[in-house]
């Protein structure tokens, strides 16, 4: 069997059915990603977790249960998942707008930073000519917008979003989370297949991101909610638990590696 053709060898309409592919299949994009670990840039090779819950980003997107809430420990790839999944939204979706939220904006700006870098790694033809680009903005030619943000109400008032990403929303200020949420579920609404997306390590129990995540998780609403464990990668066992408790204090380990709230 012959291998498949790399995108510069297809023919115009070789082409056209390989991006029709990619459009509704994005295990098949990821295949084109690349992201910067501590040996440069290699390819995207997802762990089963983030296979999974992209293909339910994507498959619920135009359903009632569009909203996602997922609690999960450090270091499990949560980063790189958002960026291809933003990547693969804004390439694909014209005339829509993201925000990517954090805690602080430099956190933001972080995300944003993935989503260039893993954007200008793509093959050439799967590139978009951008009319913006900068630490603060992402647009487009197919006019879809990507910006940042950090959880100020004030900031959302007036805005409509298509598709908003709150990041570590467990580490923000209590009262300031509690009026950014009332302030952006409103600027969704007007928007058709408006999605949220909420992932965060743990912090303690007695906060705003927690009550929301209980209610979420307690309550039939648009969110599936999921919250990993700390062995949601295949190599961590039971020799990587007990180093990790070696560095860490009690605390920051069971919040940050087991994925619990403390």
């Amino acid at each position: 069997m012959s291998e498949k053709k790399s995108l510069c060898e297809m023919t115009n309409n070789e082409f056209l059915a390989e991006l029709s592919i990619l459009e509704d299949n994005l295990i098949e994009f990821l295949k084109y990603c690349q992201i910067c670990n501590n040996r440069g840039f290699i390819h995207f090779k997802p762990y089963a977790w983030q296979k999974r819950k992209i293909t339910q980003f994507a498959q619920t997107l135009h359903t009632n249960k569009p909203n996602h809430l997922i609690v999960a420990p450090r270091q499990v790839g949560k980063t790189a998942l958002i960026a291809a999944y933003v990547l693969w939204y804004a390439l694909f979706k014209p005339d829509k707008r993201i925000v990517l939220f954090s805690y602080k904006l430099a956190a933001a700006a972080e995300i944003l930073r993935r989503i260039r870098e893993m954007h200008a790694m793509l093959p050439k033809c799967l590139q978009r000519d951008t009319k913006v680009c900068n630490k603060n903005m992402i647009q487009f030619d197919n006019n879809t917008r990507i910006g940042i943000s950090n959880y100020n109400a004030n900031c959302v008032r007036g805005m409509s979003i298509d598709l908003a990403i709150l990041d570590e929303a467990a580490f923000a200020k209590d009262s300031t989370f509690s009026d950014f949420i009332k302030s952006v579920f409103p600027t969704q609404c007007g928007r058709k297949d408006a999605q949220m997306i909420i992932v965060s390590t743990p912090s303690k129990v007695k906060s705003e991101f927690y009550m929301l995540y209980s209610h979420l998780l307690s309550n039939d609403s648009s969110f599936n909610v999921e919250h990993l464990k700390w062995n949601c990668i295949s190599s961590r066992d039971a020799k990587w638990k007990r180093q990790m408790q070696h560095y860490y204090d009690t605390a920051t380990f069971r919040s940050e590696f087991l994925a619990e709230f403390v």
